[in-house]
């Protein structure tokens, strides 16, 4: 029995885990894709990436 908790928190903590480094990997691909739009919209933008 106290194994099968004990699995069942590692399980737990392991899609914890997963699902955080997804949703933090889903906010830095939105951010970098605003900031890539932002960016070229914007003539700061353009001269803060190519020069």
């Amino acid at each position: 029995m106290l194994i099968d908790l004990a699995g069942v928190k590692i399980v737990q903590k392991t899609i914890t885990l997963i699902l955080m480094i997804i949703g933090l990997f889903l906010l830095v691909s939105s951010a970098n894709a605003a900031d890539i739009v932002i960016g070229n919209t914007t003539d700061e933008g353009i001269k803060g990436k190519y020069c």
